[in-house]
Parts: C-alpha cells; structure tokens; sequence
C-alpha cells in the first residue's frame, strides 16, 4: 500500500489487516510507517515498512521486489499516495505543483506498472487506485491536485489482472466508494484474489 502512513491510506492499511492482509506499506516518513506497522500488527497481521519515493519508479521497484522477497506475492496493490495544496493555483509554487504531479499522478504509475511486473506472470492479483473527487471537477484552490489525480489505469488485455478505481460516490456504492474494474467487471479486491492468505 503507498501512502498508507495517514488519512484514507491509513484507514485502507487498518482495513486490509482487519480482513486478514499481511501489508507492507510504501511511504517516505519514518514515523508513520512505525505507527501503520503498529496497526497491522495489532490486528494480528505481518507488517513490512519501506521507505520509499513513489515517485521514484527504480525505488518502487526495488520495494516491490522487497515485499515479494519477504512477505511473498502480492496479491492486492493499493495506491493511494498524494501529495496537495491547499491554495490558488496561482500561490502555488511551480516546485510544489511538480511535487504534486509527480507523486499523485506518477506514484499511481508507478505502482501500476511495478504491480503488473509481478501479477502478470502468475496472471493474479488486484491493483486499486484510489481517487479524489476532484479528479471529476476542477477546483480553483486545490487547481493543480484535481489536474494529478486523474490517472484511470492501464488498458489491459483480459488476463492481465484487475485495476480497481474507487471514487467518492457514484453508480453501484460498496461502503462509500465505487468499484470500477478495468477488465472482469464489477469484482471488488477481495473476490478478485484467492481469500486463503
């Protein structure tokens, strides 16, 4: 899970350990990993924390292969690291924008891709992109977020796996969020892999 340190990607992290995920959570603050692996483990699950750019494709995939090496295949792929603003484009910084890009739109791809790496081959497993709603409308105070959260996934081919989009609200709710699968429609994560974990 990638920015499984706080917010909605804490909540996911707790979640999956709840349903009975070993989880190793990709993020860059020290401090947050401890706390999520505290919650993974308190619900009786193993916990790997990485360090890790989302960003950074090279770092993605040397924690993806990390995690495989320790925890074993991944079965689910959650991305849900962001990084925002809470101010007119025009405040906002051109670094801080790039930031934004980079983590919220290419973190997504970058776990996208590093996912498929592995899933392909064995020709399993769920990947899950969470959203924002304003990937749907633009919003003049948080302008260049809503432009970076617009990532739909790759176009795969029927036996390449699943990818998940939730998104706030819409047609066919399953606990606040919509499930919108790439191919093999309307599975959610947990029929998509094999529930013996």
């Amino acid at each position: 899970m990638t920015g499984g340190t706080a917010g909605v990607g804490r909540a996911r992290v707790r979640e999956f350990a709840g349903a009975g995920y070993d989880i190793a959570v990709l993020a860059r603050g020290a401090a947050g990993l401890a706390g999520a692996a505290a919650d993974i483990e308190a619900a009786g699950r193993r916990a790997l924390t990485v360090e890790c750019d989302v960003a950074d494709h090279d770092a993605v995939d040397a924690a993806t292969d990390r995690v495989e090496s320790e925890l074993g295949p991944i079965e689910v792929w959650v991305n849900v690291a962001f990084v925002g603003s809470l101010a007119y484009f025009w405040d906002t910084d051109p670094h801080e924008s790039r930031r934004m890009t980079e983590v919220t739109y290419f973190g997504q791809v970058n776990g996208v891709r590093s996912a498929l790496r592995v899933m392909r081959p064995r020709d399993r497993g769920a990947i899950v992109n969470v959203s924002l709603a304003m990937a749907y409308r633009y919003d003049r105070i948080v302008g260049p977020l809503s432009r970076s959260v617009i990532f739909r996934g790759p176009d795969l081919p029927p036996t390449s796996g699943n990818v998940f989009e939730p998104t706030p609200g819409g047609e066919g709710e399953r606990g606040g969020w919509s499930l919108m699968s790439r191919r093999r429609a309307h599975r959610a994560p947990s029929e998509a892999v094999d529930s013996s974990r």
